[in-house]
């Protein structure tokens, strides 16, 4: 191969063009964004995840409750003075004393005294509205298993002694529609107020009597109608 050859040869071996390098376009994957713990928990509970541990949850809320329940009336106590001019509300028991007024004339640690001025109704009556002032013989009832009774609390207990007496347990319910075994009706805290103990797929409920629909047999009918009868007056 002559020079001119060679010559003709490199200058077309270094004027040759490049390829360009290209580069695959990267994907950046975001970390997944956590879901929200107030709403995964009432997501839990309505597709009935927790359905063995809701005795359980409605105890630590009911708790919890409590608690702010006390520290509200703390608060509310440290605001109190001697002469001030109070109103009991509607967490007021006994409960003939709801929106009554009076004033402080003493302040404890933990208590007020107040001085009430006027006449207090206390009275066996129970407060009906006018929509179910038709049923004498309910009304009756109610005054037979409250007659005695001193406060809410007692008045819970003796609906819970009379149906535990004559009631006939079990029998078939409802809630939201959906089927349960009614097994008792029993006298809950002044919160929930009488409760019924129900089962349903091998797990046990306690649900608010003024929340079931209960068939039960016409004795048994009578003293649940006097006790949602009383409940919701």
């Amino acid at each position: 191969m002559s020079k001119r050859s060679r010559r003709r040869t490199r200058s077309t071996q270094t004027t040759a063009p490049r390829r360009p390098i290209t580069t695959s376009p990267t994907t950046t994957t975001l970390p997944p964004v956590p879901a929200d713990p107030e709403r995964l928990l009432l997501d839990q509970i309505a597709a009935g995840e927790l359905d063995p541990h809701l005795t359980a949850i409605a105890d630590a809320i009911h708790a919890r409750l409590e608690l702010l329940e006390t520290i509200n009336s703390a608060k509310a106590l440290a605001m109190l003075n001697v002469g001030d001019r109070v109103r009991f509300n509607h967490h007021t028991r006994p409960q003939y004393l709801r929106g009554v007024e009076g004033v402080v004339i003493e302040l404890g640690q933990h208590t007020a005294t107040v001085c009430v001025h006027g006449p207090v109704r206390l009275t066996t009556e129970i407060p009906m509205s006018p929509a179910s002032q038709a049923d004498p013989d309910l009304d009756t009832l109610i005054w037979e298993i409250t007659a005695d009774c001193n406060d809410e609390e007692e008045v819970l207990m003796g609906f819970e002694g009379a149906v535990d007496e004559d009631g006939n347990f079990p029998c078939p319910g409802k809630v939201v529609g959906e089927p349960v075994e009614v097994l008792s009706i029993s006298a809950g805290d002044d919160r929930r107020g009488l409760t019924a103990t129900c089962t349903r797929t091998g797990h046990r409920y306690e649900i608010a009597l003024l929340d079931i629909e209960i068939d039960a047999d016409p004795a048994t009918s009578r003293l649940l109608a006097a006790c949602r009868r009383w409940a919701s007056a």
